[in-house]
């Protein structure tokens, strides 16, 4: 059985978003663990696409939109909506399978919205740590 959360972001760096999808932190401190020369670790297995976006461009492309329509500019306000899908280990799904879940969940329920979709299996799912998480960061368009 999937477990859904949602969490608002008010974070004005979007690509904050990537790394963290992308790269290794530490659980109970949430910073990110780097090598000896400082570089931050990308995780072991990841699967990351952006729909209308571009992964390597999405902070840029929410601050445009933001800008375009004049929204999200206040410290208070909502920039972005982080939902993380996880999968329990007995629910056998592979990660390309939660990955097509999310596409169409993203598709359907958010149509129009530039959205980062991850999928990884170190789930940081405290009722089930082994479970595979799909990962998606909406740009809020308010």
């Amino acid at each position: 059985m999937a477990i859904i959360k949602h969490i608002p972001v008010k974070n004005r760096y979007y690509s904050a978003a990537v790394e963290y999808l992308t790269c290794k932190f530490d659980e109970h401190t949430m910073k990110p663990l780097v090598d000896a020369k400082g570089r931050m670790i990308m995780r072991d297995n990841f699967l990351i696409e952006g729909i209308n976006c571009e992964v390597d461009t999405f902070g840029v492309e929410c601050i445009e939109v933001n800008r375009y329509y004049g929204k999200n500019n206040a410290i208070k306000d909502v920039k972005a909506h982080h939902y993380i899908i996880s999968f329990a280990p007995e629910d056998n799904i592979t990660m390309q399978e939660a990955m097509d879940f999310g596409k169409q969940y993203v598709e359907k329920f958010l149509p129009g919205h530039q959205a980062i979709l991850a999928v990884h299996p170190d789930g940081h799912n405290a009722l089930d740590p082994g479970a595979t998480e799909f990962t998606f960061v909406l740009c809020h368009q308010g």
